[in-house]
């Protein structure tokens, strides 16, 4: 079929092709417009012309379901067509990282700029408004990883909502070529030629006034040509209302078993495979089912692939969706939910369905979306905490069961790193139980000023820290957790207090988490040992201690560990232990950050500030997908000092200026750090009077 209209982003695109075999560089094509305005026609005519002119193309596709299948856009365009980018040994390869979201990103980079050692590549990723955060996040990482080999990344997206492509765009400035392609209406010429191409003549009268009507938009022309819409539909007010009637017509036309199934595999949101049909669908036959799958594609509702049935455009999907009654969606939700987590799915699978289905106070909505929280709060911090807080806000202020989803909401975002979100939902659950509101005992009230004490800890408000600590602690608690609270207040006291009260607290509170066998707090004090004698200058004994906490955690402060090595000059040790968690390939998600933390350091003390510089860039990144503020200002702050040397001062300045992204952070205005290397770049770039502010 001709591609009608679209010679201009047909050469600009080529153009990207063209430019990324000769120079050996990079590009991002970012492809946008409403739906239906040709983004994936156009993607396909970039994929055909790639292929032809030797670059190796690999194409996948979002769903809107695949929120629940981290990273499949991506993957399947590593395997797709009838030359996958990689072989099967390969990609079967990538799988014990799946876990290990960052793992796995740095792993497909290296087999890509393997690839493009030989040939150029094209990767296409078709409706990036529905990936999931695994495939955004791999799209804001690997073009500027990859700038410097052939590999062009062209990516469609609708433009609305607006932040998947607004966060691709920042965060890849690092990308030597990045272009952007708005595709606009066709032209009546264009339009009525479509009609031709698919009519075999040129249209007549009725049907070039029924054209008119659509708006330019290819999508709705077809659907006028081959009977979906009529007149009263074509192309007027809201898209999804007018494509409805047509839709509708269609339904009618259907057996009560077919449109049964056209409706349900639009509720499940992806190709819906023929045995889950069956199980959905008990009052229907086995045999009936796949009747009624044919059926649907003969109707041209349905389309099929090895997957199942599945809609060949979101607009028809999202149209179905539409005129489903509330009621009947709900409940087409919540057998989706249940049947995937009965059948042994995971948490994350179940979650969007049971979150479609929710209504308040709907406490097996809420269970089911806690535990998808907790399955993806290392892989997905972002999702875990969006799961948590719409757990929290489905349950009516006050009853029993908001207290433990509160509790659980602030767990889950203290265990993200978005702390200062953590702080104002347990000051809202403890303003609650000032009021005298019943269902709150002491032990849940302290365990939430527990949280609360580390999102403090980690805000730089240590004395409210200390504080709250101290306060809870007075209250009828058991003794684990009072001695949990004993060694919060100890952490805190290691910035309120001299170094040797706080030591002696600490020690405390180590004893008394011995004499309960209460590991986390004994761990919490021996970090609050640690911080001590670092504020002492004890490096030496603070790296004694780290033995210690290991007994606790192995791995989970190594990062720390490193860092007091090299306030040793032992950078060697520091060297062996950045080598053992490189060479980590499982389970080491959660860490990675932390070590590109200590890697940085390491490469700034050495003054091999180039990979300093890259390695802050990279934590910033980092930060932003894992809401890591506490990695924030540190990067920041080596970012700021290598300008300074540079003397690049007003770049030392700007590294350290506050942005949008910044809100909530660590008491990034505050931190002392960051005050000082503030105050010497702006002594340096000529505002004294500035510095001294």
């Amino acid at each position: 079929m001709i591609l009608r209209g679209r010679s201009e982003a047909m050469s600009r695109a080529l153009g990207v092709l063209d430019r990324a075999a000769r120079t050996g560089q990079g590009a991002l094509l970012v492809i946008g417009g409403e739906p239906g305005i040709g983004k994936s026609a156009v993607l396909r005519a970039i994929s055909e012309q790639a292929g032809r002119a030797g670059f190796l193309v690999g194409a996948g596709k979002a769903e809107q379901g695949d929120q629940i299948a981290p990273g499949a856009p991506l993957l399947v365009a590593l395997r797709s067509g009838t030359r996958p980018l990689l072989p099967a040994e390969a990609f079967a390869g990538l799988a014990p990282l799946y876990e290990t979201p960052l793992w796995l990103v740095d792993r497909i980079s290296g087999l890509l700029e393997e690839l493009a050692v030989h040939h150029p590549v094209l990767l296409v990723l078709d409706d990036l408004q529905w990936a999931d955060h695994l495939t955004r996040f791999a799209l804001r990482v690997l073009p500027a990883r990859l700038a410097g080999s052939p590999v062009v990344w062209a990516v469609a997206s609708r433009w609305a909502p607006r932040d998947v492509v607004d966060e691709l765009l920042t965060a890849t400035d690092d990308v030597p070529a990045v272009t952007r392609i708005d595709l606009g209406p066709l032209g009546a010429g264009d339009i009525e030629g479509i009609a031709s191409d698919r009519l075999g003549a040129r249209p007549d009268e009725q049907v070039r006034g029924l054209l008119a009507g659509v708006g330019g938009n290819p999508f709705w022309a077809v659907q006028v040509i081959d009977g979906l819409t009529r007149r009263h539909g074509a192309g007027a007010g809201d898209p999804i209302a007018g494509l409805a009637a047509g839709v509708r017509t269609r339904l009618q036309r259907l057996s009560g078993t077919a449109t049964a199934l056209v409706r349900l595999a639009a509720v499940w949101g992806r190709p819906l495979a023929l045995h889950d049909a069956t199980a959905l669908l008990p009052d229907i036959a086995d045999g009936h089912v796949a009747a009624a799958a044919r059926e649907a594609v003969d109707g041209g509702l349905l389309a099929t692939t090895a997957g199942g049935p599945f809609f060949p455009h979101d607009l028809v999907r999202e149209a179905v969706y539409a005129d489903i009654a509330p009621a009947e969606r709900r409940r087409l939700h919540r057998s989706c939910a249940r049947y995937v987590r009965d059948g042994g799915g995971s948490a994350l699978a179940a979650a969007g369905h049971f979150h479609a289905s929710a209504q308040r106070d709907d406490d097996e909505a809420v269970v089911a979306l806690q535990a998808a929280a907790r399955e993806c709060t290392a892989s997905m911090p972002d999702q875990a905490a969006d799961f948590a807080r719409r757990a929290f806000e489905l349950i009516t202020a006050g009853r029993p069961s908001w207290w433990a989803a509160g509790e659980c909401a602030v767990e889950t975002l203290v265990n993200v790193q978005r702390d200062a979100e953590a702080l104002a939902v347990a000051d809202r659950l403890l303003g609650r139980s000032d009021t005298g509101d019943l269902g709150a005992g002491d032990e849940i009230l302290a365990r939430l000023e527990l949280q609360a004490c580390r999102a403090l800890w980690c805000l730089g408000d240590c004395e409210q820290m200390e504080r709250r600590a101290t306060a809870a602690a007075r209250a009828d608690v058991s003794d684990a957790l009072r001695a949990r609270l004993a060694s919060a207040r100890a952490l805190a006291a290691t910035r309120t207090r001299a170094a040797a009260d706080a030591e002696r607290l600490a020690s405390a509170a180590r004893d008394e988490g011995r004499r309960l066998g209460d590991g986390y707090a004994q761990r919490l004090a021996v970090v609050a040992l640690i911080e001590a004698a670092r504020n002492q200058g004890r490096h030496r004994r603070a790296l004694d201690l780290f033995t210690d906490l290991r007994r606790f955690s192995d791995t989970a402060y190594e990062a720390e560990e490193i860092r007091t090595l090299q306030h040793l000059d032992r950078y060697d040790d520091a060297e062996a232990l950045l080598a053992k968690g490189r060479e980590a390939s499982a389970g080491a998600d959660a860490l990675l950050p932390s070590m590109l933390y200590a890697q940085m350091w390491q490469d700034f003390d050495l003054a091999r500030f180039d990979a300093a510089e890259a390695g802050a860039g990279t934590l910033l990144r980092l930060a932003d997908e894992a809401g890591n503020d506490g990695y924030r200002l540190n990067a920041r702050v080596v970012l700021a000092a290598i300008a300074a040397h540079r003397d690049e001062n007003v770049a030392a300045v700007a590294a350290l200026r506050l942005t949008a992204t910044d809100a909530g952070a660590p008491d990034v205005d505050g931190a002392p750090r960051r005050r000082l290397v503030h105050g010497w770049a702006t002594a340096a770039a000529g505002d004294p009077v500035g510095a001294v502010e």
